[in-house]
């Protein structure tokens, strides 16, 4: 029964661990190398047989894969950060490895192996051949004188008892048909080509919004390479309260009418003269006007929260034109695999190369190079070692030839190369090179390519 028809044992661990022949899925979260001690492969079978060991990404600690004594191993057995293996027993003394990888919580697996077809049935045994025997003849009878007298008796008949016919022997067993071998567990698909593992950086954490109320206190910028946090939105203000309606000021009261002049003394006859006019009453003096209310003061204005810092797009460079080729034996540049970089700043490369060697068996080697001095680099490198294995190391020297590549005759494999250079105080260029070791030509075929991120 394979892990994926029943419910799988997971477990995680800081230190070295002695793998159990009931565990599953196993993942590794360490800060210092550490190593996987397989079960013997004779114990995992029946729903055990395979195994799946993972290192967590993250940090740049390694996992070595040991089996038990007397058990053989093939395949990768030491797994870089954020790689992942399936290894399967073939319930006797083997264990086989397929190299994965393991993206934030996906694990992008492999095709299972089929399992051993099962042995034949035994033959059932003949049975033995009955014990029953020939009876013995009867005696002849005595024959009759030949006198006048009365003829003699007729001998009798032998009456010897026949021979038991022997028993039928009892039927063999029917054998046991053979147990089916077991199925291979269908893995998810593969990595398309040989991109070997993608190391994805943690993606940052979106800014929470902020709530509504007073103004957020400006955001510590986010680290450079990493997406920076979102900047907090301000809090909005509070809406200023409408100021109180002012109360109506009082009408003026109307003034009292003056009081009407005395009528003047009627004249002499003969005089035209005319009595003075009364005076007129004084208008009443208008009221003060009331005061109007005060305007409420406005809410203050949220202030606008600090906008996350913008990443940076990758520049990329490949080999254009033909396929790049060398038969000397020091690190030369690959034609087209060289890009500009900044003074005092870090950046994360990536080299993707399709490779091949002539007809000797010497193999190829590869290195990174910063065209000036106070660069640094440390990274990893996973390539075909031969036809039919790969193998990776640790990059943290520059301009410095790896371990040796493509040591069958005539093959064709695939280099990956990733890490974080930083540049110092000057600028320069980023190449990637290679090597023939002794004899022969190495190649590097065309759209290979060289990817560069700056991150800080």
């Amino acid at each position: 029964m394979p892990i994926s028809s029943r419910s799988p044992n997971r477990v995680t661990v800081t230190e070295d661990y002695a793998v159990k022949y009931t565990d599953d899925y196993v993942t590794f979260q360490i800060a210092a190398d550490k190593t996987a001690s397989l079960p013997h492969a004779s114990q995992c079978q029946l729903g055990y047989f395979q195994k799946i060991i993972i290192n967590q990404f993250g940090l740049s600690s390694s996992v070595a894969i040991v089996p038990q004594d007397g058990d053989t191993f093939e395949g990768v057995s030491s797994l870089t950060s954020g790689q992942c293996v399936t290894l399967t027993s073939d319930g006797i003394s083997k264990w086989s490895s397929v190299l994965g990888l393991y993206i934030g919580t996906t694990m992008v697996g492999i095709s299972g192996f089929s399992g051993p077809q099962g042995m034949s049935g035994w033959s059932g045994y003949s049975g033995a051949s009955g014990a029953g025997g020939t009876g013995p003849a009867g005696v002849s009878g005595y024959s009759g004188f030949s006198g006048g007298g009365v003829s003699g008796f007729s001998g009798f008949s032998g009456a010897g008892s026949s021979g038991f016919s022997g028993y039928s022997g009892t039927s063999g067993f029917s054998g046991y048909s053979g147990r089916s071998g077991f199925s291979g567990t269908n893995g998810s698909n593969g990595v398309s080509g040989f991109s070997g593992y993608s190391a994805v950086g943690t993606s940052g954490f979106s800014g929470f919004s902020g709530s509504a109320g007073s103004t957020g206190n400006t955001g510590t910028s986010g680290f450079s390479g990493y997406s920076g946090y979102s900047g907090f939105s301000g809090l909005n203000g509070s809406t200023g309260q409408t100021g109180s309606a002012g109360t109506s000021g009082f009408s003026g009261y109307s003034g009292n009418n003056g009081a009407a002049g005395a009528g003047g003394a009627s004249g002499f006859s003969g005089y035209s003269a005319v009595g003075s006019s009364g005076f007129s009453g004084y208008s009443g003096l208008p009221s003060a006007s009331g005061f109007s209310g005060y305007s409420g003061v406005s809410g203050f204005s949220g202030y606008s929260g600090i906008s996350g810092v913008n990443g940076t797009s990758p520049a990329y460079a490949r080999v254009t034109v033909a396929d790049a080729t060398t038969t000397g034996q020091a690190l030369v540049d690959i034609a087209g695999l060289s890009i500009a970089l900044s003074a005092n700043a870090v950046y994360e490369y990536q080299a993707v190369l399709s490779v091949l060697t002539s007809a000797v068996t010497t193999g190829v080697q590869y290195g990174v190079n910063y065209s000036v001095a106070g660069g640094a680099v440390e990274g990893q490198l996973i390539g075909s070692s031969t036809a039919t294995a790969t193998k990776s190391e640790r990059v943290s020297a520059l301009n410095t030839a790896s371990g040796t590549y493509l040591t069958t005759s005539g093959q064709n494999g695939q280099v990956l190369m990733k890490g974080i250079v930083t540049t110092g105080v000057n600028a320069g260029n980023l190449t990637i090179k290679h090597l023939k070791v002794s004899s022969g030509t190495a190649t590097c075929r065309i759209n290979s390519f060289l990817k560069v991120t700056r991150i800080s």
